[in-house]
């Protein structure tokens, strides 16, 4: 008995200080915008741009470089007008396949019988309870 008490106290302990340290972690689906892999132009993007920076700069090489705010919208074309009005949405792609991976929902609404009172089955409850109340008094 004391061995199981000590268990439980431990892995409460445990679970109160492991929880907020899991919580903490940031999520890696937070980021929904990336940099065009193409500017106007047709130049490939030359570097991996910082995502977590707001704003981040999408750096096309010799031909200029785009700033982008967290939320894809264009900051600053350093780049002559070369640089595409947003940044890639990646959130609506992940909504999307995720939309596409779902399994279908049943085609037909759940039975309304589910949520009408059954007057019957109220009475036989109400009368167990004053049974078994009536038992508890004569014994």
């Amino acid at each position: 008995m004391r061995f199981s008490a000590v268990a439980i106290s431990l892995l409460f302990s445990a679970s109160t200080t492991l929880i907020p340290v899991v919580n903490a972690q940031p999520s890696l689906r937070a980021i929904c915008y990336e940099c065009p892999e193409r500017d106007n132009a047709g130049v490939l993007l030359a570097d991996t741009p910082n995502m977590g920076a707001n704003p981040f700069t999408c750096d096309y090489g010799d031909a200029g470089s785009c700033n982008y705010t967290a939320d894809g919208a264009l900051v600053a074309d350093n780049n002559t007008n070369g640089c595409p009005s947003d940044a890639l949405d990646l959130c609506a792609r992940r909504r999307r396949q995720a939309r596409e991976r779902a399994l279908p929902r049943s085609p037909r609404p759940p039975s309304p019988a589910a949520y009408q009172p059954k007057p019957k089955v109220m009475q036989l409850r109400k009368n167990l309870s004053a049974e078994k109340a009536k038992l508890g008094r004569d014994a």
